[in-house]
């Protein structure tokens, strides 16, 4: 299942929950439209976590396919590029094209 395919069915399955939710209102089992209301407000929040998730996805991928072209003076985050000879990481302290440390790990979470 996609994350797309996860949204979609939470908000389906919350949708159903609020309609069966209505219909037996103020019956005898008034218990039960108490359970859809719930597991309905329970998928919206699971569709609006994973849609948050997706949108982070999607801007780390965006920062990891970015971070080479920008300029870079974070010698902690970063490394200088294998014929970089004007670096963060000499005295002058003059910025130079860098690697991020941790594009692997960030790709990997991206499943790239």
């Amino acid at each position: 299942m996609t994350i797309d395919e996860a949204i979609q069915h939470c908000l389906e399955v919350a949708e159903q929950n609020e309609t069966k939710a209505l219909s037996i209102e103020g019956t005898i089992i008034d218990r039960v439209a108490k359970d859809c209301r719930e597991c309905a407000a329970d998928h919206r929040q699971l569709a609006e976590w994973l849609t948050e998730l997706k949108e982070a996805k999607r801007l780390l991928k965006a920062a990891v396919e970015d971070f080479d072209s920008i300029y870079c003076r974070l010698g902690d985050a970063c490394e200088p590029m294998p014929d970089c000879d004007v670096c963060p990481f000499i005295p002058s302290g003059r910025a130079c094209n860098c690697i991020w440390r941790y594009a692997n790990e960030a790709l990997k979470l991206l499943n790239d």
